[in-house]
Protein backbone atom coordinates (compact mmCIF):
# COMPACT_ATOMS: atom_id res chain seq x y z
CA UNK A 1 0.00 0.00 0.00
CA UNK A 2 1.38 3.51 -0.91
CA UNK A 3 0.95 6.55 1.69
CA UNK A 4 -1.35 8.11 -1.13
CA UNK A 5 -3.51 5.34 -1.11
CA UNK A 6 -3.66 5.04 3.29
CA UNK A 7 -4.50 8.78 3.40
CA UNK A 8 -7.35 8.09 0.76
CA UNK A 9 -8.85 5.61 2.55
CA UNK A 10 -8.44 7.49 6.08
CA UNK A 11 -10.59 10.44 4.54
CA UNK A 12 -13.27 8.09 2.74
CA UNK A 13 -13.76 6.41 6.88
CA UNK A 14 -13.93 9.87 8.32
CA UNK A 15 -16.86 10.61 5.86
CA UNK A 16 -18.57 7.07 6.30
CA UNK A 17 -18.72 7.27 10.22
CA UNK A 18 -18.93 10.92 10.69
CA UNK A 19 -20.24 11.85 14.15
CA UNK A 20 -18.83 8.49 15.61
CA UNK A 21 -17.33 6.86 17.90
CA UNK A 22 -19.74 3.95 17.12
CA UNK A 23 -20.62 1.10 19.16
CA UNK A 24 -20.43 -2.77 18.20
CA UNK A 25 -19.65 -1.69 15.00
CA UNK A 26 -16.35 -4.32 13.19
CA UNK A 27 -14.01 -3.87 10.78
CA UNK A 28 -11.98 -6.93 8.55
CA UNK A 29 -8.67 -6.11 7.18
CA UNK A 30 -7.98 -9.10 4.62
CA UNK A 31 -4.38 -9.45 3.97
CA UNK A 32 -3.01 -7.61 7.11
CA UNK A 33 0.21 -8.63 7.96
CA UNK A 34 2.00 -8.14 11.56
CA UNK A 35 1.65 -5.17 13.70
CA UNK A 36 5.35 -4.70 12.80
CA UNK A 37 5.15 -4.12 9.41
CA UNK A 38 1.74 -1.79 9.83
CA UNK A 39 3.46 0.24 12.26
CA UNK A 40 7.16 -0.08 11.66
CA UNK A 41 7.61 -0.82 8.15
CA UNK A 42 4.07 1.19 6.94
CA UNK A 43 3.71 3.65 9.80
CA UNK A 44 1.05 5.24 7.09
CA UNK A 45 -0.83 2.10 7.52
CA UNK A 46 -0.58 2.25 11.17
CA UNK A 47 -2.38 5.73 10.90
CA UNK A 48 -5.20 4.29 9.19
CA UNK A 49 -5.99 1.86 11.25
CA UNK A 50 -5.54 4.27 14.16
CA UNK A 51 -8.53 6.85 12.04
CA UNK A 52 -10.50 3.32 12.12
CA UNK A 53 -10.33 3.21 15.78
CA UNK A 54 -11.21 6.32 16.80
CA UNK A 55 -14.06 6.20 14.72
CA UNK A 56 -15.25 3.29 16.97
CA UNK A 57 -14.64 0.06 15.26
CA UNK A 58 -12.92 -2.45 16.30
CA UNK A 59 -10.56 -4.67 13.82
CA UNK A 60 -10.02 -8.15 12.90
CA UNK A 61 -6.73 -8.62 11.57
CA UNK A 62 -6.51 -11.60 8.95
CA UNK A 63 -3.75 -12.63 6.99
CA UNK A 64 -2.38 -16.35 5.44
CA UNK A 65 0.22 -15.95 7.77
CA UNK A 66 0.51 -16.05 11.55
CA UNK A 67 2.70 -13.46 13.16
CA UNK A 68 1.92 -10.72 15.83
CA UNK A 69 -0.85 -8.56 15.84
CA UNK A 70 -2.44 -10.80 13.06
CA UNK A 71 -5.83 -12.06 14.78
CA UNK A 72 -7.10 -14.80 12.19
CA UNK A 73 -4.66 -16.45 9.76
CA UNK A 74 -5.57 -19.13 6.96
CA UNK A 75 -5.73 -19.42 3.46
CA UNK A 76 -8.27 -17.37 1.80
CA UNK A 77 -9.02 -19.70 -1.26
CA UNK A 78 -9.79 -22.65 1.38
CA UNK A 79 -13.73 -23.34 1.58
CA UNK A 80 -13.70 -23.98 5.00
CA UNK A 81 -11.63 -20.99 6.46
CA UNK A 82 -13.91 -18.74 3.85
CA UNK A 83 -17.17 -20.58 6.06
CA UNK A 84 -15.43 -19.51 8.83
CA UNK A 85 -14.53 -15.49 8.60
CA UNK A 86 -18.65 -15.62 7.11
CA UNK A 87 -20.07 -16.67 10.73
CA UNK A 88 -19.27 -12.56 11.77
CA UNK A 89 -20.22 -9.82 9.37
CA UNK A 90 -18.53 -6.77 9.27
CA UNK A 91 -19.66 -3.05 8.98
CA UNK A 92 -15.93 -2.08 7.23
CA UNK A 93 -13.81 -4.71 4.81
CA UNK A 94 -10.42 -3.14 3.74
CA UNK A 95 -9.00 -5.26 0.79
CA UNK A 96 -5.86 -3.56 0.01
CA UNK A 97 -3.51 -5.08 -2.41
CA UNK A 98 -4.44 -8.78 -1.60
CA UNK A 99 -6.73 -9.58 -4.70
CA UNK A 100 -3.07 -9.86 -6.63
CA UNK A 101 -1.27 -12.14 -4.19
CA UNK A 102 -3.71 -15.07 -4.27
CA UNK A 103 -3.88 -17.89 -6.54
CA UNK A 104 -7.77 -17.51 -7.06
CA UNK A 105 -9.12 -13.53 -6.62
CA UNK A 106 -12.36 -14.91 -6.74
CA UNK A 107 -11.98 -16.23 -3.40
CA UNK A 108 -11.49 -13.17 -2.03
CA UNK A 109 -14.29 -11.42 -3.69
CA UNK A 110 -16.67 -14.31 -2.30
CA UNK A 111 -15.04 -13.30 1.56
CA UNK A 112 -16.28 -9.59 0.82
CA UNK A 113 -19.42 -10.78 -0.41
CA UNK A 114 -20.36 -13.34 2.43
CA UNK A 115 -18.73 -10.71 5.15
CA UNK A 116 -20.13 -7.55 4.85
CA UNK A 117 -23.25 -6.34 6.40
CA UNK A 118 -25.85 -5.24 4.81
CA UNK A 119 -25.31 -1.14 4.70
CA UNK A 120 -21.23 -1.72 5.38
CA UNK A 121 -18.79 -0.55 3.18
CA UNK A 122 -15.47 -2.29 1.90
CA UNK A 123 -12.46 -0.56 0.20
CA UNK A 124 -10.82 -1.97 -2.23
CA UNK A 125 -7.47 -1.07 -3.47
CA UNK A 126 -5.24 -3.28 -6.36
CA UNK A 127 -2.15 -2.38 -8.71
CA UNK A 128 -3.43 -1.87 -12.55
CA UNK A 129 0.42 -0.83 -13.55
CA UNK A 130 2.89 -2.71 -11.67
CA UNK A 131 5.73 -5.10 -11.99
CA UNK A 132 5.85 -9.14 -11.35
CA UNK A 133 5.60 -8.82 -7.06
CA UNK A 134 5.84 -12.62 -5.66
CA UNK A 135 4.61 -11.10 -2.05
CA UNK A 136 4.87 -14.71 -2.11
CA UNK A 137 2.52 -15.25 -5.15
CA UNK A 138 1.89 -13.02 -7.78
CA UNK A 139 -1.24 -13.98 -9.84
CA UNK A 140 -0.57 -10.87 -12.34
CA UNK A 141 -4.03 -10.32 -11.85
CA UNK A 142 -4.55 -6.28 -12.19
CA UNK A 143 -7.96 -5.55 -11.91
CA UNK A 144 -10.13 -2.53 -13.19
CA UNK A 145 -13.16 -0.83 -11.35
CA UNK A 146 -15.21 -2.39 -13.66
CA UNK A 147 -13.69 -5.94 -12.66
CA UNK A 148 -14.40 -5.59 -8.89
CA UNK A 149 -17.74 -4.07 -9.61
CA UNK A 150 -18.31 -7.31 -11.70
CA UNK A 151 -17.36 -9.73 -9.37
CA UNK A 152 -19.80 -8.08 -6.29
CA UNK A 153 -22.61 -7.63 -8.12
CA UNK A 154 -24.61 -7.09 -4.89
CA UNK A 155 -22.30 -3.82 -3.97
CA UNK A 156 -22.81 -0.54 -5.66
CA UNK A 157 -19.70 1.96 -6.46
CA UNK A 158 -20.03 5.17 -3.82
CA UNK A 159 -16.78 6.28 -5.29
CA UNK A 160 -13.07 5.64 -6.60
CA UNK A 161 -10.07 6.94 -7.58
CA UNK A 162 -6.83 5.61 -9.47
CA UNK A 163 -3.80 7.19 -8.26
CA UNK A 164 -0.68 7.29 -9.87
CA UNK A 165 2.89 7.14 -8.86
CA UNK A 166 5.74 9.31 -10.03
CA UNK A 167 7.76 5.80 -9.75
CA UNK A 168 8.55 3.64 -13.13
CA UNK A 169 9.56 0.04 -13.36
CA UNK A 170 12.72 1.41 -15.06
CA UNK A 171 13.23 4.32 -12.27
CA UNK A 172 12.98 1.75 -9.92
CA UNK A 173 15.67 -0.14 -11.81
CA UNK A 174 17.97 2.40 -12.45
CA UNK A 175 18.59 2.91 -8.74
CA UNK A 176 19.33 -0.65 -7.64
CA UNK A 177 21.72 -2.15 -10.20
CA UNK A 178 21.37 -5.49 -8.48
CA UNK A 179 17.90 -5.55 -9.41
CA UNK A 180 18.23 -4.31 -13.21
CA UNK A 181 21.08 -7.08 -13.38
CA UNK A 182 18.41 -9.81 -12.28
CA UNK A 183 15.86 -8.64 -14.46
CA UNK A 184 17.81 -8.46 -17.64
CA UNK A 185 19.31 -11.91 -16.36
CA UNK A 186 15.54 -13.45 -15.96
CA UNK A 187 14.43 -12.48 -19.66
CA UNK A 188 17.36 -14.49 -21.38
CA UNK A 189 17.79 -17.38 -18.45
CA UNK A 190 14.19 -18.35 -17.26
CA UNK A 191 15.51 -19.97 -14.54
CA UNK A 192 12.90 -19.40 -11.74
CA UNK A 193 10.59 -21.08 -13.70
CA UNK A 194 8.30 -20.69 -17.05
CA UNK A 195 5.47 -18.94 -15.00
CA UNK A 196 8.19 -16.60 -13.45
CA UNK A 197 10.10 -15.25 -17.04
CA UNK A 198 6.53 -14.97 -18.61
CA UNK A 199 5.58 -12.33 -16.35
CA UNK A 200 8.75 -10.80 -16.22
CA UNK A 201 8.51 -10.74 -20.33
CA UNK A 202 5.01 -9.07 -19.61
CA UNK A 203 6.78 -6.38 -17.42
CA UNK A 204 8.45 -4.87 -20.21
CA UNK A 205 5.57 -3.45 -21.97
CA UNK A 206 5.15 -0.78 -19.12
CA UNK A 207 8.90 -0.78 -18.18
CA UNK A 208 8.42 3.07 -18.97
CA UNK A 209 4.71 3.53 -17.40
CA UNK A 210 4.08 5.05 -14.00
CA UNK A 211 3.24 2.95 -11.28
CA UNK A 212 -0.63 2.89 -10.72
CA UNK A 213 -3.44 1.40 -8.30
CA UNK A 214 -6.86 2.19 -7.89
CA UNK A 215 -8.89 2.44 -4.66
CA UNK A 216 -13.14 1.74 -5.11
CA UNK A 217 -15.40 2.26 -2.12
CA UNK A 218 -18.57 0.24 -2.34
CA UNK A 219 -21.46 -0.09 0.15
CA UNK A 220 -23.59 -3.04 0.42
CA UNK A 221 -27.47 -1.80 0.27
CA UNK A 222 -29.65 -5.56 -0.41
CA UNK A 223 -29.34 -8.71 0.60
Amino acid sequence: MWESEAQWMARKVRQIFYGGPLSNANCLNLGSSTIEYRASKKPYIGLLMDVILKQGLDITHVDFKKGDGINISGDFCDEAFRLKLSEIKYDLILCNNVLTHVESPSCVYKIIDKCLVVGGYVIVSAPTIYPYCADPYDSKYRPSVQDVMSNLPRLQVVEWVEIESSETHLTRLKENPRQLVSFLYNIFVPIRGYRRWVNVLKDIYNINRKFKTICVLMKCSAE
